[in-house]
């Protein structure tokens, strides 16, 4: 039965449609198992509450507070227009959320998917029906009775807005189909829920996320069924060959670990693990037979053992299936001339050369000089271990002395852009250090700005790094165990609650990277905004100092592991990859609303300057 209500009458239903016996059991578990994505949170109250974490202490700084309460203006606009519309401040609407919530996207009838979200409220709640009492009076509702409730719909040409309420919880969704579907899953749990499903049941269980704060999981077999179902058959030949088709689902899962988060990520396969998803293989010996190359300190290292030229072969049959296409005609005819002409097959003579071990490491900026003249974010080395090593060093001198022949000729110009002014030119160079060859590419940019790369073969290893020296400081220095990362304490403590790294391993020394990057955003970020708008989103003078932030930071860990059905990668790091994501989406919405409250967007495209004023 379909009518239509407004205003307080359309509240007052509201309150007095709420069912009698709302479903008491996991929330999960009033969710279809036909869901492509699925996110839950167990307890929002939890979620939310500070803890002794280092993202805790860090938001707990009096700097911090000042910022964000009287700094940052972007944010107070944002707030302020939320109070005005909903009577309520984001906290308070937050604290409407007295346990459970989780968000759907399902099939629709009308449209490819819909989104639905549940929440677990107090019905009863004053500052709720007085929300409800404001969402009333937005529009007109029109009203449809379901054997399970009352859902309250609206549409504004193609999108459709949906909601209902039972005593303990709200529904939100973008299809009154889908709300109502939720309502009888909340009431007496689908034929097939989600909690059920074998896929998801087996992601959890890697995941060990049954005691995470949030989980997110991907369909990924049900929603690039739905996808590929009118696409041309190259593309799935080309997925199958990556090994996408045979992946199950995806799982994301943040819990609290000590004072910072392990945020778990793994990728389930039902038949097996196929295609470049093949390559990742156990290190023979553990991660300490190569972390001991990587120096005590350093910026970031990271560390990975695979099968290349598994990765290799699925690229290529990739490649080839998507051909049909047209894609890959002209290209293929073009790297077997240039094959031909430097005598090199590449994946013979310099793939197949390649080992499975692949380390690399940026040491860490010496304090006088910083990351721009010591090495820093730009000196990093690259070391991959060769299983032929003298047959690639000369494919590699046969394809340098092809392109030092042919440099001139080489060059790529832009219509538009920051290098349109110039054409791209490279130049191709050798270099004796030590008795080792170092081959080194220049890429001019334009005529102040200038990128280098350099790479050596030394001791049956390619060393790879953006500059000369890292390779000769590589080459000139010896890293004993005692002076290897396995003696940082940073590491150790990271690594121990991240887990074992069989696969593939990740550090970084958070703490100075961002001591070294903060500064300059703090400085140039200001000056941006100023250039662009006459009104400022945030107060420089109120931005907190580095150490403010500093001081509760420590290193970064991510072990990656591998199983016949899975590959799972979890990271130990002290804020978390949530709430880091969480920060990010707060100040990036802010902001964003400002732009399109002042109207800057509007005035930017279409007169080409800023305002004068708010």
């Amino acid at each position: 039965m379909l009518r239509r209500f407004s205003g307080p009458t359309m509240a007052m239903l509201a309150v007095a449609a709420i069912a009698a016996n709302a479903y008491g059991g996991e929330i999960a578990e009033a969710f279809g198992d036909d869901a492509f994505v699925f996110l839950s949170i167990p307890s929002v109250p939890e979620l939310r509450s500070q803890g002794e974490s280092a993202f805790d202490r860090i938001m707990a700084e009096p700097a911090m507070q000042r910022f964000i309460n009287d700094g940052f203006t972007a944010l107070d606009v944002m707030s302020d227009d939320f109070r005005s519309a909903a009577g309520m401040t984001f906290s308070e609407a937050a604290d409407l959320a007295l346990g459970a919530a989780a968000l759907a996207v399902i099939p629709d009838e009308t449209a490819l998917a819909a989104a639905v979200a549940v929440v677990e409220v107090d019905s009863r709640s004053e500052r709720l029906n007085s929300l409800l009492e404001k969402l009333s009076g937005l529009t007109d509702w029109e009203v449809t009775e379901t054997p399970s409730g009352i859902v309250f719909s609206t549409r504004a040409e193609e999108l459709e807005m949906a909601w209902a309420l039972t005593d303990r919880y709200m529904v939100f969704s973008t299809s009154a189909a889908a709300a109502a579907r939720m309502l009888e899953g909340l009431l007496s749990g689908p034929a097939d829920s989600i909690a059920d499903d074998s896929r998801y049941r087996r992601c959890l269980d890697l995941a060990e996320a049954q005691e995470s704060e949030l989980t997110a999981y991907l369909d990924v077999k049900r929603t690039l069924g739905a996808v590929l179902q009118h696409a041309p058959p190259e593309m799935s030949a080309s997925l199958d060959a990556l090994g996408l088709l045979n992946m199950g689902g995806i799982m994301y899962a943040s819990r609290r670990a000590a004072d910072g988060f392990a945020d778990t990520l793994v990728m389930h396969f039902p038949d097996g693990r196929k295609g470049a998803f093949a390559a990742p293989e156990p290190l023979p010996g553990g991660a300490e037979a190569v972390l001991h190359r990587v120096p005590r300190r350093v910026l970031s290292a990271s560390w990975a053992h695979s099968d290349i030229s598994v990765t290799y072969e699925a690229l290529t049959k990739a490649f080839e299936a998507a051909g049909a296409l047209g894609v890959d005609a002209d290209i293929a005819a073009h790297i077997e001339q240039l094959e031909a002409e430097m005598d090199v097959d590449v994946r013979r003579d310099l793939v197949d050369s390649l080992g499975k071990m692949i380390l690399s490491y940026t040491p860490a900026p010496a304090q006088l000089f910083g990351p721009a003249l010591s090495g820093g974010f730009g000196g990093g080395i690259m070391i991959a271990d060769l299983e032929s090593p003298e047959i690639f060093e000369e494919s590699l001198g046969k394809l340098w002395a092809y392109l030092r022949q042919r440099q001139d000729d080489l060059e790529i110009s832009f219509d538009e852009g920051p290098f349109a002014a110039e054409p791209v030119r490279f130049t191709f160079l050798e270099q004796d250090i030590l008795g080792r060859t170092v081959y080194q590419v220049r890429v001019a940019l334009m005529p102040m700005l200038q990128l280098t790369g350099a790479v050596a073969v030394a001791e049956g290893r390619l060393l790879a790094a953006m500059d000369t020296q890292s390779i000769r400081n590589a080459l000139t220095t010896d890293i004993s165990d005692a002076d290897s990362l396995l003696e940082n304490p940073d590491y150790i403590r990271g690594a121990r609650l991240a887990g074992t790294a069989e696969v593939a391993g990740a550090y970084l020394d958070t703490k100075t990277t961002f001591e070294n990057s903060y500064p300059m955003i703090r400085m140039m970020m200001p000056l941006l905004l100023s250039q662009a708008f006459e009104t400022m989103p945030l107060e420089p003078m109120l931005l907190p100092e580095s150490r403010v932030i500093s001081q509760h930071l420590f290193g970064t860990v991510r072990a990656e592991r591998a199983g016949d059905d899975y590959l799972m990668a979890t990271a130990f790091s002290p804020t978390g990859q949530l709430r880091a994501g969480f920060a990010g989406g707060v100040v990036g919405g802010a902001l964003g609303y400002w732009v399109a409250r002042e109207g800057y967007l509007t005035i930017l495209f279409q007169t080409g300057a800023a305002p004068s004023g708010p």
